[in-house]
Order: C-alpha cells, then sequence, then structure tokens
C-alpha cells in the first residue's frame, strides 16, 4: 500500500513537473509571440529607412539616380512614424483574427485602411523634401531644358531653389489631387473595379513652372539677348516657353491602369489569399496552443 502510494506520488509529481514547464513555456509564448504589444514593440525597434533604402537600391532599375534614392531614403525617415503606426494597425487587426475576435482576416480592405488611405497618401506628401525632390527632377531634365532655354551654368542653381519653392506652394493642390484620385486607385488596387481613370489638370504645374523659368531667364539672359529689356527678353523667352511646353509639358495627366500596372491588383490578391490562408492555418493551431495554455493552468491550480 505504501508503495502505491510512493507511485502515486511520483506520478503526481511528474505531471505536475510537466504541467509547471508546460505552462512557463506556454505562459512565455503567450506573452511574447502571441502577444500583438510585444510584436509592435519589437518592430517599432527596427530602423525602418535604412532596411527600405537597401530594398529599394536592389529593386530600383539601374537608371536610378544616387540623389533619387537620398530623396525616397530621407522621405521615408520623415515618414517613419506614422508608417510604424500604419504597421501596428495591421499587426493588431491580424491578431484579432487570430485570436478569433473576428470572422475575416480581410486583408485587402486592411491594406485599404491603412497604406492604401488617404491619410497615409497625405502623411506621405507632407513628407517630401520638395527642394530635394527638385534637385532630382532638374538633375533628370536637365538637358532637355538646357536644349530649349540657352542659360548660364550657373543659372541651374536658381531654378533648383525655384523649383523647391514651387513644389512646395504646389503641395495643398497636390493634396487636392491625392483626393481626387485616391479612391479609384485604392478601388482597383484591392480588386473591386476592374479598370478606372482619373485625369488631372496640370495647368497649375505648367503655370508655375513658367515663372520659376522666366525669372531665371529674365536674370540670367542668354549672351545674344545681352542688352534687352525685361519685355523683350519676355518675348523671346515666350518663343522659346511655347516650343518647349508643346513638346514637353501635357496639359494633363491621366491615371489609368496602364500607370498603377495592370498586374498590381492581381499580384496584390494572391499575396493577400497567400497570407489569408496562413492566417486561416495559424488561427487553428492557436486554437489548440491556447486550449493548451487554460489546461496547464487547470492542471497547475489542481
Amino acid at each position: 500500500m505504501r508503495g502505491l502510494k510512493i507511485a502515486g506520488l511520483i506520478i503526481l509529481s511528474f505531471i505536475l513537473f510537466i504541467s509547471l514547464n508546460g505552462f512557463g513555456l506556454t505562459f512565455w509564448v503567450n506573452r511574447t509571440v502571441l502577444n500583438p504589444g510585444f510584436v509592435t514593440a519589437e518592430g517599432d525597434r527596427l530602423e525602418i529607412a535604412p532596411l527600405a533604402s537597401e530594398a529599394m537600391s536592389q529593386a530600383l532599375p539601374e537608371g536610378f539616380s544616387e540623389a533619387a534614392l537620398g530623396s525616397l531614403t530621407e522621405t521615408i525617415t520623415t515618414l517613419e512614424p506614422r508608417l510604424r503606426d500604419e504597421l501596428n494597425t495591421i499587426v493588431y487587426s491580424v491578431y484579432e483574427y487570430l485570436h478569433g475576435e473576428q470572422e475575416n482576416p480581410e486583408l485587402a480592405n486592411l491594406l485599404r485602411r491603412t497604406l492604401l488611405s488617404l491619410d497615409f497618401i497625405v502623411a506621405v506628401i507632407d513628407a517630401i523634401n520638395a527642394p530635394q525632390l527638385a534637385g532630382v527632377l532638374l538633375e533628370e531634365f536637365e538637358e532637355e531644358i538646357a536644349q530649349e532655354f540657352p542659360l548660364p551654368e550657373e543659372a541651374f542653381a536658381h531654378l533648383v531653389d525655384g523649383f523647391g519653392e514651387l513644389l512646395t506652394d504646389l503641395k495643398p493642390w497636390i493634396k487636392e489631387q491625392a483626393e481626387y484620385a485616391a479612391g479609384p486607385i485604392a478601388d482597383y488596387l484591392v480588386g473591386e473595379v476592374e479598370s478606372f481613370s482619373v485625369t488631372i489638370s496640370l495647368e497649375p504645374v505648367i503655370d508655375g513652372l513658367r515663372a520659376v523659368l522666366l525669372g531665371v531667364f529674365l536674370d540670367f539672359p542668354p549672351d545674344e539677348l545681352e542688352g534687352l529689356t525685361p519685355e523683350e527678353l519676355e518675348q523671346a523667352f515666350d518663343i522659346l516657353w511655347d516650343e518647349f511646353a508643346e513638346e514637353m509639358l501635357p496639359t494633363t495627366f491621366q491615371i489609368d491602369k496602364t500607370v498603377i500596372g495592370e498586374d498590381a491588383p492581381s499580384q496584390i490578391a494572391s499575396f493577400t489569399s497567400e497570407a489569408e490562408t496562413v492566417l486561416r492555418q495559424a488561427r487553428e493551431y492557436i486554437g489548440y496552443f491556447r486550449l493548451a495554455y487554460i489546461l496547464s493552468i487547470v492542471i497547475s491550480a489542481l
């Protein structure tokens, strides 16, 4: 009889040992891997800008300049706090599904509410360094401008300053166009519509660009036009401008699926479908794990 008691105590002690260890493991997992607060806190430690810069340097075409990459990296650095907020929103929403608090993950709708939302697009616009972007754009189109407008080399630094001020002044207008176009673009990307078309008038951009170029042209006239009055210089400028605008500057810009990418919706749909399949499997396993967690508590309490 005494032997049975000893054997029973040994068995119970072993069960208790296993239960306590199992409880410790499940408690740790529940407080870390299965805890969205822990995941977001760990994610906040990551420096997104260097990671994004490295990824972009490998993904972008070879002709993409270092200045353009630097401008993108700076924009991401400025945007990083807002980007973290959107990513954390995604994490918490996914965990709500994994923990059974919502029926479907609805990843496409989640993307639309976060990274494809108008608020986030406006935050991106605010994060852009207009003077730096002006320098990048001028570097890309310097040859075309120099061919049409025979400006001295020292004039181009003033063009950069003028373009930077123009882009800063145009930010409210850019936000208005973003508000106009964001909805149709998001609808297309998440597969709610098969095609779309948004036409934006570029008259404010063209008028501003003309004013910048004219100002520099008057301050730094070509050698052959030295001595002319401002009125005569503007007449000469108008001849050059009309030719330049006709060749280089469309009056409208049409955004449609050819601009966004005809494969973009199918790529997003494929990604979200595969991700939701993985999440459904993970949710099932997490359900088993949480049951084991509860049982380990009960057994340990007994």
